[in-house]
């Protein structure tokens, strides 16, 4: 990641894997942002470098999805209740670059989704 930053490393880091892949956002993270770390997926935070990590002065936020109970639960309540998301657009995954830029505009209303293929 260091190399394609041109050695500033990256702003956003979204870490969903957890074992082994922690090690490397560690690593990837530029100076003082956020690496958002979505589930617990695995706990083994082995070759994770804490003090490289510390001196990034990087912060690690923790998003917890929910126990398999909440999400039943909400699949009982969508349907029942007729809840529908709102999207302000759905793009092709090749555009995922416009999809970023809807998002930091701050210029939508509802979610913005990708699709790959032929998914209408």
């Amino acid at each position: 990641m260091r190399k394609i930053t041109d050695g500033q490393g990256a702003g956003i880091i979204v870490e969903v894997g957890g074992a082994g892949t922690i090690a490397q956002s560690t690593l990837a993270v530029a100076h003082r942002v956020t690496i958002s770390l979505i589930g617990h997926v695995a706990y083994d935070t082995a070759g994770m470098n804490l003090l490289h990590f510390t001196c990034s002065g990087a912060t690690l936020r923790a998003i917890g999805g929910g126990s398999r109970t909440d999400l039943e639960d909400m699949n009982r309540v969508v349907p029942a209740h007729r809840l529908r998301p709102v999207f302000d657009r759905v793009l092709p995954f090749e555009e995922a670059l416009d999809a970023a830029s809807c998002l930091g505009s701050g210029s939508r209303f509802g979610e913005v989704a990708g699709r790959h293929g032929n998914q209408k």
